[in-house]
């Protein structure tokens, strides 16, 4: 059962290593954990977008290499060599732990109150920690926080850029359609309240760039169960929001890039999408309705057209309906949106 009391934190016995450290040895409010694993020219960018965070707070920025192998620590401080005077640390796994087990050593090896996660290929903006804390030291009922995050799109060529740059008219009905989706979500309010109806239709916040919570309370709940590969972090909000008021914020402070992902091939997304049934199912009768189980086929449906549509993957359909033991519907968008939009699924 995904929503059962969490297990304990996972601990790992191979250690991790420290392969550098900064001269700011203060102790942080905020620890900004890095995982890793060779991607050094991506991690370069998002360790610098990590160090330029502009915050009257005391922020560190943890690294934690899954590759035993790896020399890239080294390569860091030759190429960026202003860490040395940060509240910087370095580690390496002695063993690869899984994608999973190194989310969770990110989560052990932070020092601050309060834990965000970047992956080793996605940005922050220089505000993204002050403007969280804030909203978070001003509002003492609210134990998360995920921003909103833009696509960094580089699967597309440049000539494909520059004739949707040039081309006004699709630009204008983007922001047009953009605008209604947020007022949607967020009516006039700076945040709405992430709760189990929200992540029924599937998972609002997205991967965990953004996403701030205090790091006893990540402990809580077990961290990330490497069983819920690869939807790990969707059902970790599931989890966090059954005991805790997560909440997301209107404004966008992160870039998630889009690149070419060998690992989101069909089987991998054909998993994400039986997690999320799975979930739904999980939650009918407990954090919805229990006449919304009529709305999971066509939710699901419609979750396999989107992925297809965004990955230019080809799902096998008949063997999601062969597992969850469902003649799926045709996948009528604007019925679903309709329907999400009327119970607060946006």
């Amino acid at each position: 059962m995904i929503l059962t009391d969490p297990q304990s934190f996972p601990t790992y016995a191979p250690p991790a290593m420290l392969m550098a450290k900064g001269d700011d040895d203060r102790i942080p409010d905020l620890s900004i954990t890095i995982p890793t694993f060779r991607r050094f020219q991506m991690l370069r960018e998002t360790v610098e977008s990590a160090i330029a965070q502009r915050s009257s707070r005391v922020i560190e920025i943890v690294v934690v290499d899954n590759d035993p192998a790896s020399i890239d620590a080294d390569r860091l401080i030759a190429e960026l060599p202003h860490v040395k005077q940060a509240n910087f640390r370095y580690y390496r796994n002695s063993e690869n732990i899984g994608m999973t087990g190194n989310w969770n050593r990110c989560i052990e090896l932070g020092r601050g109150h309060w834990h965000t996660m970047l992956h080793d290929d996605d940005l922050l903006d220089p505000d993204f920690s002050e403007a969280m804390l804030m909203v978070l030291s001003a509002n003492p009922h609210i134990d998360g926080i995920a921003c909103q995050k833009r696509n960094l799109d580089q699967r597309k060529t440049l000539g494909e850029k520059l004739i949707q740059y040039e081309n006004g008219s699709h630009r204008v009905l983007h922001n047009i359609k953009r605008k209604l989706i947020e007022f949607r979500r967020y009516g006039l309010s700076d945040h709405r309240r992430v709760t189990p109806q929200a992540l029924f239709w599937g998972n609002p916040i997205g991967n965990p760039i953004g996403f701030i919570c205090r790091k006893a309370d990540a402990i809580t709940i077990g961290g990330y169960d490497e069983c819920d590969y690869p939807a790990a972090d969707h059902l970790f909000y599931a989890r966090f929001c059954q005991r805790f008021h997560l909440v997301q914020d209107r404004r966008a402070f992160a870039s998630y890039r889009i690149a070419v992902n060998e690992t989101l091939g069909e089987p991998v997304i054909r998993a994400m999408v039986l997690s999320t049934h799975r979930l739904q199912e999980e939650y009918v009768g407990t954090g919805v309705p229990l006449w919304w189980r009529h709305l999971i086929p066509l939710n699901t449906a419609c979750e396999i057209q989107r992925w297809n549509t965004f990955w230019n993957v080809s799902i096998d359909r008949r063997a999601i309906e062969k597992e969850i033991k469902t003649i799926l519907p045709y996948p009528r968008k604007y019925l679903y949106n309709i329907i999400r939009t009327v119970l607060g699924g946006v």
